[in-house]
C-alpha cells in the first residue's frame, strides 16, 4: 500500500491503536519517517509496540530514514520457558534486528524499552525501573560498544548520521576496545556525528 504521506510523527499519541501503527509498518511502503511513542520522562509511554507483534510480519516501509519507537518487552514469554531471564527477548530481539537491518536508508534510529516489574510490585512505587534498561538488547549499564557491533552498523545503516552514546559515572577513559570501535565508524561513516550524555567527556565509557 502506498501511503500519500511518507512522514507520520505522532510521538505523543494516545489514541492510535496499537494495531493501527503496526498496521503502518506492514502496509505503507512509502514512509520516510515514522515516529510514535514518547521518549519523555513520563512511566509508562503512551504507546509501546509489543516486540511480538514488529516481528510477526515483515515491514513494508525499508526506505525510512527516521524512526522512533517504544517497545513493549512485555508477553515474550512463548519464547523461551524463563521467566526472569532477558534471554527470553533474545529471539525476539534477533527478529526485531533483522527487520531493522532492511532499512539501508536509515539515518535517526531512536529506541526505548517499556518492562514491567514481573515482581508485582507498582509503577509508581519504583518508576526509576525504567532507567535500568536501555537498546540495544536491553544492556544494562557495563555494557560496552566493541568492532562487532561497530561492523554491524556500518554494513546496514550506511546512510547513519548521528549516533548517541550514554555514558557510565563510574569509569573515566575510554577502554581500548570501545575507542577502536568508534574510530572504525567515524572513518567509515562520513559525516557521523557522535554524541554523549556528557559532550564534554568523550573519553567516558560509551554504550549503545
Amino acid at each position: 500500500m502506498e501511503s500519500a504521506s511518507s512522514q507520520i510523527d505522532l510521538p505523543k499519541c494516545k489514541w492510535i491503536k496499537q494495531t493501527t501503527a503496526l498496521k503502518i509498518l506492514r502496509e505503507f511502503s512509502a514512509l520516510e519517517v515514522f515516529k510514535i511513542g514518547s521518549h519523555g520522562p513520563q512511566v509508562p509511554s503512551p504507546l509501546a509496540l509489543n516486540l511480538k507483534g514488529l516481528v510477526a510480519k515483515k515491514w513494508a516501509p525499508t526506505r525510512l530514514q527516521e524512526l522512533q519507537l517504544v517497545i513493549d518487552m512485555n508477553g515474550m514469554e512463548v519464547f523461551s520457558a524463563r521467566k526472569n531471564d532477558q534471554s527470553r527477548w533474545v529471539p525476539g530481539l534477533i527478529k526485531f534486528y533483522e527487520q531493522l537491518e532492511q532499512l539501508k536508508e536509515l539515518r535517526v534510529l531512536n529506541l526505548r524499552a517499556s518492562v514491567d516489574n514481573r515482581e508485582g510490585r507498582d509503577y509508581d512505587e519504583e518508576p526509576s525501573q525504567y532507567s535500568d534498561w536501555s537498546f540495544s538488547g536491553l544492556a544494562k549499564d557495563g555494557y560496552d560498544l566493541r568492532q562487532r557491533e561497530a561492523e554491524w552498523i556500518v554494513e546496514h545503516w550506511p546512510r547513519l548520521k548521528n549516533f548517541e552514546c550514554e555514558t557510565t559515572e563510574q569509569d573515566h577513559g575510554l577502554e581500548s576496545d570501545t575507542s577502536e570501535a568508534v574510530m572504525y565508524m567515524i572513518r567509515k561513516l562520513p559525516g557521523l556525528r557522535i554524541t554523549t550524555t556528557e559532550p564534554e567527556e568523550l573519553a567516558d565509557n560509551l554504550r549503545f
